[in-house]
Order: C-alpha cells, then sequence, then structure tokens
C-alpha cells in the first residue's frame, strides 16, 4: 500500500532546497525555469502549490491561481510537473500522476472555492511549444477543449 500525502505551499518556499527535492527528475531546463518561476510567483503571493509525495518521496506538483478567460474568472493550473521517473506510470488506480493532481483539484480545492466563488472552468495554459503534451491534456479529461484568446491558448475543463 502506497503512503500518499498531499502538501499545501502556500508562501515562504526555499527554492534551492525545493529544487533539490527534485534533482535528476528534470527532463531538460525548460522545466526547471518553469519550476523555479511557479516557486517564485508562490513566496510572492501569485499561487499555491500542491505537491504530490508518494512514500515519502515529492513525485509531481500542480500550482494554481485564478485567472479571466472568456471574460470569466476560471481557476488556472499554472504549471504541473511530475518527476520524469513517474512519467506514463500509473499510480493508484490507473491514474498517472498528472490525472491524480487534477482529479485532486476538481473534486478537494474546486468545491471549496465554488462555496464563495462562481468558477465554471478549470483552466490549463499549456505550452503551446509541445503540441504532444497539449494532446495528452484535451484527452485527459472529458469535456475539456481549447481556445485562443487574444495571442494565448488555453485548454479549458468544464466543471
Amino acid at each position: 500500500m502506497l503512503n500518499v500525502n498531499i502538501i499545501k505551499f502556500e508562501k515562504k518556499i526555499v527554492i534551492p532546497n525545493f529544487i533539490d527535492d527534485f534533482k535528476n527528475q528534470f527532463e531538460n531546463d525548460r522545466e526547471r525555469e518553469l519550476l523555479l518561476n511557479l516557486l517564485k510567483d508562490c513566496n510572492n503571493k501569485k499561487n499555491t502549490i500542491y505537491v504530490l509525495e508518494i512514500d515519502n518521496k515529492k513525485v509531481g506538483l500542480v500550482g494554481i491561481t485564478f485567472e479571466r478567460v472568456m471574460d470569466s474568472p476560471v481557476l488556472s493550473i499554472d504549471y504541473i510537473f511530475v518527476a520524469k521517473e513517474y512519467r506514463k506510470k500509473n499510480i493508484i488506480s490507473e491514474l498517472k500522476v498528472s490525472k491524480f493532481l487534477i482529479s485532486f483539484i476538481t473534486e478537494k480545492i474546486i468545491p471549496k472555492i465554488q462555496e464563495v466563488a462562481m468558477i465554471r472552468y478549470l483552466a490549463l495554459y499549456p505550452d503551446m511549444g509541445n503540441e504532444k503534451l497539449t494532446n495528452y491534456y484535451l484527452n485527459l479529461i472529458p469535456q475539456s477543449f481549447k481556445i485562443k484568446e487574444k495571442k494565448d491558448v488555453w485548454i479549458l475543463f468544464k466543471l
């Protein structure tokens, strides 16, 4: 039986220590840079980060914030990161880390937010340079679709 834990970070992350927890788990420098930017935003109180631990090892994370898309408030996934050794692996009940993190947000976080704020979509701002990853997220959750607003492209998950 796996010991699964979600840790919430809202501020005061010691960035070098946090990055060290994912040492050797980056596919490339871009992933590391995106994570670094996410951590800096968290320290500036611009987002919240949830880290997935399995058996006391950090295996992935998701950063969320609020945005406006299609002139509506949405909960936005700023970044999803999965440690390299956990990519494409099912961890719990046929769920990969990314799906587990999105399910956590939709099942545990969004209902709490909807008690005080009306949001109809979970939004993901994908790395459009990676069409394979964009298609993965479009296929990951039913009722998702891609829109272009100004110069930005978003994937929206209907709640």
